[in-house]
């Protein structure tokens, strides 16, 4: 399913009530992932933005000319254009359509310095503020549309996660195994990735985040795999830890303590309950454990267009609320042990959560 056309009139009309809530005269739109979900504009190279006026229609700017026909083919903002240059191309719809008061700039952290010269040379009286907030707040809680693609990604993503635990023989490499399962998912309908794929074996698994090698799968190698597809632009999350021959004790009870992280942290999850509060309520499950020690990341961040966006579980004070979808990604890395996680897709429901990731949690 994709997103339909007047979703994107939606998302600008709720926009255009921030900028009026927030005393804005004018919001420019320039992180990639925030402009593809305001106009549905993918890039292909080059650079593009969403102005989205107070008092006037909105306008979609590509610096490419040769892709304004797809461009205009796939927009949900009417007013597509392309120019040369966003350094004139910016300014001068500014000068059209811009009546008065701030400009907020959506990706104030990497809003590119020369554009934003170029906009205050033409502008030197205006007011730049930070409005990144403004898209975050809309782009964290997902309509149906934007939570049947991540339905779609989650059944993607069992897919590669099946086949990792298939493809797992003594003799294969890691990237031998990855190709395998990057492939199962590009045939399930993913025309990309969520982000490369993590695939890590015996103690290689302390790395958290292995990036595969020519490294051989060895009899009693523990299997850290973590992956997503995307669908339509939407990413699911998925981590699983398997083992080709026979456990250790110590790997078996550490494995049951981040079962039972994740299965904890997973109950906590509910509308009202704040993003930090199912970290800790992980975090402390290992530490009753004696592995608090070993808690060295996050349980869990948003999903979206982005493989990681708010809210992010260990810190923010957001309070969850129906239409979020994150990952609970409980983990525990001990030297001479191996490093074990479990990572599930979660939808927060009208009252409590929906698991989209499903496939066999066993080691």
């Amino acid at each position: 399913m994709s997103i339909p056309k007047e979703e994107f009139s939606e998302r600008v009309a709720k926009a255009k009530k921030m900028i009026e809530k927030s005393d804005l005269g004018y919001l420019i739109v320039s992180s990639v992932p925030d402009m593809t979900y305001l106009s549905n504009y993918t890039l292909y190279t080059g650079a593009a933005s969403v102005l989205i006026p107070k008092e006037n229609e909105p306008v979609l700017l590509i610096d490419q000319d040769w892709d304004l026909l797809r461009a205009k083919e796939i927009s949900g903002i009417s007013d597509t254009q392309a120019t040369s240059d966003l350094k004139v191309g910016v300014p001068e719809i500014l000068k059209n359509t811009y009546v008065d008061g701030k400009i907020g700039i959506v990706g104030w952290s990497n809003f590119p310095t020369p554009l934003y010269l170029a906009i205050k040379n033409k502008f030197p009286n205006v007011e730049f503020i930070d409005a990144t907030d403004i898209i975050r707040t809309l782009r964290m809680i997902k309509s149906p549309a934007e939570i049947s693609c991540l339905k779609n990604a989650a059944r993607i993503t069992d897919a590669g996660a099946k086949t990792v635990t298939e493809a797992l023989e003594i003799g294969k490499t890691e990237l031998e195994i990855v190709l395998q399962a990057e492939a199962t998912m590009k045939l399930a309908g993913a025309r990309e990735l969520s982000f490369p794929t993590v695939l890590g074996s015996g103690d290689r698994t302390e790395l958290i985040v292995p990036q595969p090698t020519e490294k051989k799968i060895e009899m009693n190698d523990l299997i850290l795999m973590d992956l997503g597809g995307r669908y339509n632009g939407y990413c699911a999350d998925i981590s699983r830890t398997k083992i080709v021959g026979t456990p250790t004790q110590e790997q078996k009870d550490l494995f049951e303590v981040v079962l039972q992280m994740h299965k904890e942290a997973i109950e906590t999850v509910k509308p009202g309950v704040k993003a930090f509060e199912v970290h800790e309520v992980g975090k402390q499950v290992a530490q009753e454990a004696g592995y608090g020690e070993y808690v060295v990341h996050l349980i869990g961040h948003g999903l979206g267009l982005e493989e990681h966006e708010p809210p992010i579980l260990e810190t923010e004070e957001t309070e969850l609320v129906p239409g979020i979808v994150h990952s609970i990604e409980p983990g525990l890395y001990i030297p001479g042990v191996g490093g074990i996680r479990v990572e599930d897709t979660v939808l927060v429901t009208e009252t409590g959560c929906k698991l989209l990731t499903s496939f066999d949690r066993d080691l």
